[in-house]
């Protein structure tokens, strides 16, 4: 029980931070802040799968599910899809200085310090010294991507963040479709844990399904939206019938619906993006 109220606790006041955030940015900053928000959550997704999911750093442990693979999951969930990106928010909309990444920075090593103490969170080759530097290490790349986003309209970050927005939504409703719901399993065996095997996989194959998503929203035409869900789904019926995916009787029409969503949220973005460069272009020709 307290395991659980710690990360929701935590979730909460990361929470009640993105709103501050959002109510206290600049006015002409409001349509970045969902991006940003994207952006910051797939920089660290790419993280984690890396430190946690491939090389085991450490195990996150919410007491939420039975299956300690599916809490660990959830524990990062907890931190790089909320408490993490909201700092970055926070840091790079204010454009704070060096004294409050270390701030910040020294916050979230003191929770993660505590969270080891009372078994809410272990390590195995992991240093909470590694977070001091990483969160410092983030939170510079953070206003970074903020000022090339936001002030330059640099394209390519522009890409970047759209691409994002695809790969968090479609990552984070996978995993509750995939481990919580139990609608597919990838059979890779690239570990002893059968889950840990099937994120591996899935991380890779939701990579390339925001990949797609992304060339189909530049095209700018509607039907190649629905084409790349479709190509997607054709993907997913291959997998099948090699024996590489393990699904459900209701697995397609869930997997359509949670592309289809993604892909409405993507397209957002973009149009929220394209709109304000266009508006940037506006102001510069009068």
């Amino acid at each position: 029980m307290k395991n659980r109220l710690s990360y929701f606790s935590l979730s909460f006041i990361s929470i009640l931070m993105l709103l501050f955030t959002w109510k206290k940015a600049k006015k002409k900053e409001h349509p970045y802040v969902l991006p940003l928000f994207f952006a910051f959550s797939g920089l660290n997704y790419l993280f984690e799968y890396i430190v946690l999911i491939l090389n085991k750093a450490y195990q996150y442990k919410p007491n939420i599910f039975k299956n300690n693979y599916q809490d660990n999951l959830f524990g990062a969930i907890t931190s790089q899809l909320i408490v993490v990106p909201t700092a970055g928010l926070i840091v790079s909309l204010f454009q704070l200085k060096y004294k409050w990444f270390l701030l910040f920075s020294s916050v979230l090593f003191g929770v993660e310090k505590t969270f080891v103490k009372k078994n809410f969170f272990k390590h195995f080759w992991w240093s909470p010294y590694y977070t001091l530097i990483g969160l410092q290490a983030f939170f510079f790349i953070s206003k970074v991507w903020k000022h090339q986003l936001v002030d330059k309209k640099n394209q390519i970050f522009t890409i970047l963040t759209v691409y994002f927005s695809f790969l968090v939504p479609l990552s984070t409703l996978n995993f509750y479709y995939g481990t919580v719901c139990r609608a597919f399993l990838f059979k890779g065996h690239w570990f002893h844990n059968p889950i840990r095997s099937s994120i591996a996989i899935s991380t890779i194959y939701t990579a390339l399904c925001s990949l797609l998503f992304t060339l189909a929203i530049m095209v700018k035409r509607s039907y190649a939206k629905l084409c790349s869900i479709f190509l997607m789904m054709g993907v997913d019926l291959y997998l099948v019938r090699i024996n590489r995916l393990e699904i459900t009787r209701t697995y397609y029409i869930g997997s359509f619906v949670i592309k289809y969503i993604t892909v409405l949220i993507g397209q957002k973005i973009y149009e929220t993006l394209i709109r304000e460069v266009k508006r940037k272009d506006k102001n510069n020709n009068l």
